[in-house]
């Protein structure tokens, strides 16, 4: 015997489901169309990031930073308030550790870009096996996300400061509600890095 299915009631729920696949499209369109907010445009120019709250300062900075890359490899800076940091980064899985001398940053803020931490003799650590300057892992620039260009890295790496508000009732704002985004690596694709701070001073 064939089953017969009751069509009036698999229309609604049909229409129902429509509706919600429909909102949540919307939902995330919104969430990744940051510079549709005039908040997010500098000057005119597409701000593709979310902006640091207008209260934001150098002293924002201050504290430890950290990032994970997989299970087993983290990587810590150390930003103190006389313009000096520490890069510290653990491989577990291996066993390497690299520690660097106290080195000088700066931060760098322009009405058509973003703002920009500048961190001198950083090293480039993330998936590689010993961390190296960045000039010597890519022979090309790295790429930023939050203002579409190329970045020259020579003797430094740069972070860009961004705002960070989390997403209500699924992932809490971090302290002072900031973060430090990652350059893209030539030929790398899908989210970046950001360091979080875990303990500020």
């Amino acid at each position: 015997m064939i089953p017969i299915y009751n069509v009036t009631n698999i229309k609604p729920r049909i229409v129902m489901i429509t509706v919600i696949l429909l909102f949540l499209s919307s939902c995330v369109n919104n969430r990744e169309l940051v510079d549709s907010s005039p908040s997010q445009q500098k000057n005119g120019n597409e701000w593709q990031c979310e902006s640091p709250p207008p209260a934001f300062n150098e002293s924002d900075l201050y504290g430890e930073w950290v990032v994970t890359y997989g299970d087993s490899r983290i990587e810590t800076l150390i930003i103190n308030e006389d313009n000096t940091y520490n890069q510290v980064f653990i491989n577990n899985a291996t066993g390497y550790r690299y520690e660097s001398n106290l080195n000088s940053w700066w931060l760098e803020t322009t009405d058509e870009l973003g703002t920009y931490l500048h961190l001198q003799d950083m090293l480039f650590c993330e998936f590689r096996e010993n961390c190296i300057s960045p000039e010597d892992a890519y022979e090309i620039d790295f790429y930023d996300v939050c203002s579409k260009q190329w970045i020259t890295l020579v003797g430094e790496f740069v972070l860009v400061v961004i705002g960070d508000q989390g997403i209500p009732e699924l992932i809490d704002a971090p302290p002072r509600d900031i973060a430090l985004l990652q350059l893209r690596p030539p030929g790398r694709e899908g989210p970046l890095f950001r360091y979080k701070l875990i303990e500020s001073r």
